[in-house]
């Protein structure tokens, strides 16, 4: 629990430090994107050190229980900067609503069943009000910040991926042989007996 609060703590730290240090320089939308940003991640921060007084008594994290009350913060906060800085690109690409509502719904749906099926494996499917809006809420607020960035990111990846073509296709080579070579390896090493040191 610690090890999972300390590296989201010095990056949030870092970030409001680097957001206050130049709030004159940048953009105020995009500065507002990173403060959320930073935020969230103390959150998340707080969020691993509340668990870790449950993780010592039994081993296992209510849920939902305080942790999630943090935990959930900095999901809002995550949502909040991703949609400051799609917004902000937006006002400046108007075509890119549309890819981005598509994008959400086609996260939304398996990331708001997958809890479910989790749940139903596990012997435990009876409906739960504040589970059901804890699930729901997470579902929403990921799909819509994953569909934001790749709003985002994806035509600046395909713009750079359109200029460095033969690279790209050079490194798609050595990793589709890397994995030939891993799937060979597992074939020949799952057909030995089981007392071979392999």
């Amino acid at each position: 629990g610690t090890v999972f609060a300390v590296i989201p703590a010095f990056g949030g730290v870092y970030g409001l430090w680097a957001a206050r240090q130049s709030r004159e320089q940048s953009n105020r939308q995009e500065m507002q994107g990173y403060v959320f940003f930073a935020a969230g991640l103390l959150l998340w921060a707080a969020g691993a050190l509340a668990s870790v007084p449950y993780l010592l008594r039994s081993g296992e994290l209510p849920y939902p229980g305080w942790p999630d009350l943090l935990y959930f913060g900095q999901t809002l906060c995550q949502a909040a900067a991703f949609l400051i800085w799609w917004r902000a690109s937006y006002h400046r690409d108007e075509q890119r609503l549309w890819p981005m509502l598509v994008i959400l719904v086609t996260l939304f749906v398996p990331y708001l069943i997958v809890p479910f099926f989790i749940r139903e494996a596990h012997g435990t499917a009876a409906v739960d009000h504040l589970l059901f809006a804890l699930d729901f809420g997470y579902a929403l607020l990921d799909s819509l910040s994953l569909a934001c960035a790749l709003t985002l990111l994806l035509p600046r990846a395909l713009r750079a991926l359109s200029a460095n073509l033969r690279e790209a296709a050079h490194f798609r080579a050595i990793g589709m042989g890397l994995m030939f070579l891993a799937g060979a390896a597992y074939v020949l090493t799952d057909a030995l007996p089981a007392t071979h040191p392999l």
